[in-house]
């Protein structure tokens, strides 16, 4: 059984935003650090513990 579907219907639009252009380009480790670098901080915005120093990051 082959399940196809579109990465936009499962990573967020931020992730592919940040990340997929490192993917496309063969760099997948990078790529995987960047997006859970991306994950870490819109956790951060979410719980209210992210103030001006992760706008930076973004």
């Amino acid at each position: 059984m082959t399940v196809e579907f579109e990465l936009d219907t499962i990573l967020h639009q931020r992730i592919i935003d940040k990340c997929m252009s490192l993917y496309k380009d063969g760099h997948f480790s990078h790529a995987a650090f960047e997006s859970m670098k991306q994950v870490e901080l819109a956790l951060k915005e979410k719980s209210g513990t992210c103030k001006k120093r992760c706008s930076s990051y973004i």
